[in-house]
């Protein structure tokens, strides 16, 4: 059982729409700490919610082979919090774009609200994105291209398998990993 009172944040490292990641320190490992605002009936256990999708596609993620679990980050520990005062910082400015007609906004607006949400640890698997990878490498050789959507091609296979589909999938969320073992299909 993780106690997330002795995990000391070290750094922010990511930011999207609905949460907040940072580099940790816990029992002297580093891990990474996603915080995300739910609403307070999203605190109770039903697949309509997507936290809870996610928290079952990390059991999924779980039973797999050692060779496809290097795909993904590995879950180790989660919970739900109903005193959440953090603020959701995201990577474009839209708190002021609030339209009170547009679903979307509103829907944004409510989690802003919200003194609820969960804190996932995670594996930490560095800062490299495939979207500073490509930045870093403008031109790539025909095998790194290969290599890159065979990966990917890979990911989407291995999430099908079980029944997931990742509704945010793009460069700034797929991590390079570091590895000489060859990892692809």
């Amino acid at each position: 059982m993780i106690n997330f009172n002795n995990v000391k944040i070290i750094k922010k490292i990511g930011a999207g729409m609905f949460g907040i990641a940072y580099l940790v320190k816990y029992e002297d490992n580093k891990y990474a700490l996603k915080i995300q605002k739910i609403l307070e009936k999203q605190a109770k256990k039903n697949y309509n919610y997507e936290i809870w999708r996610e928290l079952d596609l990390y059991k999924y993620i779980d039973k797999l082979n050692e060779n496809d679990q290097l795909f993904f980050m590995k879950l180790y520990g989660y919970e739900i919090y109903d005193n959440c005062t953090r603020k959701q910082i995201r990577p474009i400015k839209i708190d002021s774009k609030i339209d009170p007609n547009d679903k979307f906004s509103q829907k944004i607006k409510k989690m802003d609200e919200s003194l609820w949400c969960i804190k996932f640890l995670l594996e930490y698997k560095g800062n490299l994105t495939l979207e500073k990878f490509l930045f870093k490498n403008h031109e790539l050789k025909t095998k790194q291209i290969y290599s890159i959507m065979l990966q990917i091609i890979k990911i989407h296979m291995i999430l099908y398998k079980g029944g997931y589909s990742h509704g945010d999938m793009h460069a700034g969320n797929i991590m390079i990993n570091k590895t000489n073992k060859n990892i692809l299909c």
